[in-house]
């Protein structure tokens, strides 16, 4: 790769080798180690026969721990780990120790001097020395930003289930791209006659839930352009084939990647019928 000066180096790049034999010649491990706590990873090692675990200062950090400073008394690491967290942890341990191998990944908390939780992600391969004596090798990582996201993120489709379910409107959740139904409350099975578990993942138009074909092409056009919720006078059809007059508010959303109908129907039947029949009585006077 040229240089655009004497004095500027080339810029990085990925020359074609074998990584394989890059690992052979690449023997020096304080700059392995340093690669690795830069990259905040710590590295672990333990003798199973001992059960003495030596780690790296990356690792010691991760423990909240001085990592400039040697640990200044023995460690047992099962009283680091929650007490409810304790048997899951102990039952990996006593299998490495019966010689089994450990595929997945352990993930648990550890509580650091200063009484705080931390979540720790833990990987690890089981080793034979020459002298048949078992060893383990991994490498650990702090995953508590990851842990705190995914429960944020767990307890928002949790509320977000509570209130689909409790509200007093009748609800679908609706696939945009297929008009997929993919979730509907109790109000919407009462109303119109099907249990969910006859209509998730079959789409409206294969029910025949729109009266009028017009009314769901327009509420497909125009919602992804407006960031309100779209609100339609309509007319859908129920299971029995009765027409329920309502409005239907309908916002776009997008969720994990996937484009998605979130709507709301207010049946107002009833209150169009009285209108009709005061109407009639008016004409007729």
């Amino acid at each position: 790769m040229a240089r655009s000066t004497d004095q500027t180096p080339p810029l990085p790049h990925i020359p074609a080798m074998d990584p394989v034999e890059f690992e052979q010649t690449w023997q020096d491990a304080p700059r392995l180690l340093a690669a690795l706590n830069s990259a905040k990873l710590g590295t672990w090692y333990w003798d199973i026969g001992t059960g003495q675990v030596n780690w790296s200062r990356g690792a010691q950090a991760l423990f909240g721990l001085d990592p400039s400073r040697p640990v200044s008394q023995p460690l047992n690491y099962f009283e680091l780990i929650p007490e409810e967290e304790r048997p899951a942890i102990l039952a990996n341990f006593n299998a490495i120790v019966r010689g089994e191998q450990i595929f997945d990944v352990l993930r648990h908390r550890i509580r650091w001097p200063d009484g705080s939780l931390h979540w720790l992600e833990i990987t690890g391969s089981l080793q034979y020395e020459a002298d048949g004596r078992p060893r383990m090798f991994g490498v650990i990582r702090d995953i508590s930003a990851q842990q705190e996201r995914t429960a944020a993120l767990r307890a928002s489709e949790e509320r977000f289930a509570s209130l689909f379910r409790l509200s007093p409107d009748i609800m679908m959740l609706v696939r945009y791209d297929n008009s997929e139904i993919v979730e509907v409350n109790q109000h919407f099975t009462q109303a119109f006659g099907w249990a969910a578990s006859e209509i998730i993942g079959r789409a409206t138009h294969e029910l025949n839930i729109w009266v009028h074909a017009s009314q769901r092409d327009h509420l497909r056009q125009q919602a992804p352009l407006n960031r309100e919720p779209l609100t339609q006078d309509v007319q859908l059809r129920t299971r029995a084939g009765d027409i329920l007059d309502g409005v239907l508010s309908s916002q776009y959303i997008e969720l994990q990647g996937e484009r998605l109908m979130l709507c709301t129907f207010l049946d107002t039947s009833e209150h169009k019928r009285a209108e009709t029949a005061l109407g009639s009585v008016a004409v007729s006077r």
